[in-house]
């Protein structure tokens, strides 16, 4: 029931599929359940429904959230960014989402921290910090 309260609060934004969302709510409760130290990090955020899913159950703000997204789309595909049988190559650009959309749907949460550019070239500003979790969400190689 609570997840499904969650799906209509987030809306009709496209984003994850409903499994993955339920998957980080649970990792959201055991982290906060167990108190496992250190931040949370999602690696491609897009609109930002799986760090919604995930910041929604561990309901602690004084926890840092760091978002690290280009907000172009994906970059120049390479030789090891193979198309899957029966589903259209992505292209460069495929996906992108403004940031002010990523900004304003996570808006509820004060203990985001955005990083614009491309992954990992912005790890080294959080090089220093502890991780509890980190949901890496990228398309390409």
């Amino acid at each position: 029931e609570e997840l499904r309260d969650l799906h209509r609060e987030w809306g009709d934004t496209p984003g994850i599929p409903a499994d993955r969302c339920y998957f980080l709510h649970a990792m959201g409760r055991l982290i906060g359940g167990r108190q496992v130290p250190g931040d949370t990090a999602e690696c491609g955020v897009r609109f930002g429904k799986s760090t919604f899913f995930l910041l929604k159950a561990l309901d602690d703000p004084a926890r840092a959230h760091h978002i690290f997204d280009s907000f172009a789309g994906l970059s120049e595909t390479g030789a090891a960014d193979r198309p899957v049988a029966g589903i259209k190559a992505w292209e460069q650009g495929d996906i992108s989402v403004e940031e002010h959309q990523a900004r304003m749907n996570l808006a509820r949460f004060p203990n985001c921290s955005f990083y614009r550019g491309w992954i990992p070239e912005r790890f080294g500003e959080v090089a220093d910090r502890r991780f509890a979790l980190v949901h890496i969400d990228v398309d390409l190689y």
